[in-house]
């Protein structure tokens, strides 16, 4: 697969964002993707599944949820396509379960990469897999921080409510 439209959406995005102006290897990433539709309210991760692959949002827009202790479904996030959104990157690195339900609230297009490819990509373009592993970690690691932040507002914040009934 290497229609220009799919070349010009991952020069957009973080992830392969070493490779802007570099065509040539844009073109080989994504001659490693698969193009997949998925029609409106039709998951496309499920939470607690194991999953080997990257998704795209090419077009459309996807909600991403979550499930309490008690099994309530509650949303995290809308991604819409204009925001060069993509998810599943930890797939590509780790065999874990997915963390999060990723449904399609219209239908969508998604360009998937799985594990398989990226790894053997990487074996034969070592640099490329290594600058793109490095994006996928410095994501992870922003939304680490973001998540760690989170717990310290809450903690705070309950904290603050047992004093203020003591």
């Amino acid at each position: 697969m290497n229609s220009p439209s799919y070349i010009e959406k991952l020069k957009q995005l973080s992830i392969f964002s070493d490779f802007q102006s570099d065509s040539e290897a844009l073109s080989k990433i994504a001659s490693l993707m698969e193009l997949r539709h998925y029609k409106k309210n039709h998951p496309i991760i499920k939470e607690g599944d194991e999953g080997d692959e990257l998704f795209i949002l090419y077009k459309g827009t996807v909600e991403i949820g979550k499930s309490t202790l008690e099994k309530e479904s509650y949303v995290v996030s809308v991604l819409e396509d204009k925001q060069n959104a993509f998810f599943g990157e930890m797939a590509l690195l780790d065999n874990d379960k997915r963390s999060a339900t990723v449904m399609a609230k219209t239908d969508c297009d998604l360009l998937v990469l799985n594990k398989k490819h990226f790894l053997e990509f990487g074996d034969e373009n070592p640099r490329m897999g290594l600058l793109i592993t490095r994006r996928i970690s410095q994501i992870l690691g922003q939304r680490l921080r973001r998540g760690n932040q989170d717990i310290i507002t809450l903690f705070e914040a309950l904290v603050g409510e047992i004093e203020e009934s003591s």
